[in-house]
């Protein structure tokens, strides 16, 4: 199958640096020898030696076979000017006796790449003779090769993912027991995405980012493309509870007990048997015990 192609080189002139890559995807060796490379206008060529794939192992095939004149690649498969690589739209077709075996029409731009000194890659998520009929699936490579092109001949491609998370705010709760943490997040690399994270309160996902009503823990973070959920990126942050856990301060003999941040404390001993009503939200409060001497 078809993985990348370099239709319009920068380091050097068109007809000196185009090629494209292959990859075996099945589990057996492959001999190209005998196989067609063609377009539907006319381009021809019938593949006279021996050129073996294994199973997970990459090809070149290129239209010029000197690394020093070439942009600096190792080609595994010279096809001479039989093959011209159009830089708009143009079709890359491998057939086998009769049988086509795979076939990359791509279109100089609206939906498959159009680069200019960098290949078309296929994305290596999606490595099969169908996935590869899908301008979606394909990107500029972004890998330095040679001369200064960008590439990755004979090699596996780099990922089309763009997706990065760059921002990630959080906000603690405000006491030990208190669901009011938030996690706002930041993210790019896509026209729409998903948002997820999963912690203490279970899974949660939207297309916004912003989280709230949250449990002190530790939250897993995935932002995926929602066109294709397996160009993500994760972290993990967590929300801490507040340090309120600081006693009560007692002293005789006046009661005194300190309430932090308006979070509930429980009562010290020597608390009077009447009690003394409401507690307030904050601040000390001061209770004389009144002690005195016995008839």
């Amino acid at each position: 199958m078809i993985t990348e192609i370099m239709q319009n080189p920068a380091a050097v002139a068109d007809n000196l640096g185009e090629w494209f890559e292959v990859y075996n995807a099945g589990s057996v060796q492959i001999n190209m020898k005998n196989m067609v490379i063609s377009d539907d206008d006319g381009d021809s060529h019938v593949i006279l030696d021996d050129l073996l794939i294994n199973p997970g192992q990459y090809r070149v095939l290129a239209r010029n076979g000197d690394i020093t004149t070439n942009g600096g690649i190792t080609a595994n498969y010279v096809y001479g000017t039989d093959i011209t690589l159009a830089n708009g739209a143009d079709e890359l077709v491998l057939t086998c006796q009769g049988t086509e075996i795979d076939r990359v029409n791509y279109d100089g731009g609206p939906i498959f790449p159009d680069p200019n000194g960098a290949s078309m890659q296929l994305n290596p998520t999606n490595n099969n003779a169908n996935d590869n009929d899908d301008g979606d699936n394909w990107c500029e490579a972004t890998a330095t090769y040679g001369d200064g092109d960008l590439g990755t001949p004979g090699t596996a491609n780099t990922s089309c993912c763009a997706v990065e998370i760059t921002i990630v705010l959080v906000e603690d709760t405000s006491c030990p027991d208190s669901m009011d943490g938030t996690i706002d997040i930041v993210a790019t690399g896509a026209t729409s995405l998903i948002y997820t994270i999963d912690g203490p309160g279970g899974i949660q996902s939207n297309s916004s980012g912003d989280f709230s009503g949250l449990m002190s823990g530790s939250y897993d973070i995935t932002v995926a493309d929602a066109d294709n959920l397996s160009c993500n990126a994760t972290t993990t942050v967590t929300v801490n509870a507040s340090a309120d856990n600081t006693p009560p301060t007692v002293s005789c003999a006046d009661f005194t007990t300190t309430f932090n941040n308006g979070c509930s404390t429980n009562l010290a001993p020597n608390v009077p048997s009447g009690g003394f009503g409401p507690l307030p939200a904050s601040g000390i409060i001061t209770i004389g015990l009144g002690l005195g001497t016995g008839a």
